[in-house]
């Protein structure tokens, strides 16, 4: 191996320090309540305060070093594709709401948000006294069973497009009145409503997708099977919801 110039060998030394600094530098925002010795990272025994964090360990230690860095929470939360570590959950106000920054909402948590406490109970489903992504991923599997159970209207067990079609199309219906009513209610001007034909023609698109075998109707189980995100068949329920 030929070596390098001394002027890049000296680059090269300068951006490898500078990286090693950046990756020890004190940590913020969530990542600081959870670094107890201030190195800039978190261990695993750190972690352990967090765990829904704990969980997924592993799967963000991408480098294998044992320890999470920011550029690793940062990464994943990028590929969750929402802001903060809550996957599923509900975003900035979630992180607002979670004090203890432990993955999930408690009783007591919930009192700094009047209307989020309000819905507390509905929200627990499993009612282990904490709202978290089980009790989001459970809620989105009962909202889909009971559109199921709404579009089958001649309960054949099975989905035709037009089933499918008029539910969806009742349920955006309702969807926008509620957020007029909150635009309304907040002085803001109230949402166009959406083109019909637009409507029909992406609910054709979603239905021929969950339709796996293209028999024209779609059956409870490509129904549960389908994940709306990935444009696929995974074979089991989905975490997302059909009805759009």
């Amino acid at each position: 191996m030929k070596a390098m110039p001394l002027t890049t060998a000296a680059l090269a030394a300068m951006l490898a320090s500078g990286l090693a600094l950046a990756q020890t530098a004190p940590a913020s925002g969530p990542l600081a309540k959870l670094d107890a010795n201030g190195d800039g990272v978190i261990d695993r025994s750190e972690a352990a305060k967090a765990p829904r964090l704990a969980a997924r360990f592993d799967a963000l230690d991408r480098n294998h070093d044992g320890k999470l860095d920011a550029s690793e929470l940062a990464a994943a939360r990028a590929a969750a594709g929402k802001p903060g570590m809550h996957r599923g959950g509900m975003g900035a106000r979630w992180q607002a709401l979670d004090a203890n920054h432990d993955g999930r909402i408690s009783r007591s948590e919930a009192q700094a948000d009047p209307a989020f406490l309000a819905r507390f109970d509905v929200l627990d489903v499993n009612k282990d006294g904490y709202v978290d992504r089980t009790d989001m991923q459970l809620r989105m599997q009962q909202k889909r069973a009971e559109f199921f159970a709404a579009a089958d209207t001649n309960k054949d067990g099975k989905l035709s497009f037009d089933e499918f079609v008029v539910e969806q199309g009742a349920r955006r219906q309702e969807r926008m009145a509620q957020w007029q009513q909150r635009a309304q209610a907040a002085g803001k001007p109230a949402r166009p409503a959406p083109d019909t034909a637009q409507q029909v023609q992406r609910a054709r698109m979603l239905f021929d997708r969950m339709d796996a075998n293209h028999d024209g109707v779609v059956t409870r189980a490509e129904y549960d099977a389908f994940r709306p995100g990935m444009g696929k068949h995974a074979g089991k329920p989905a975490a997302g919801a059909a009805q759009g």
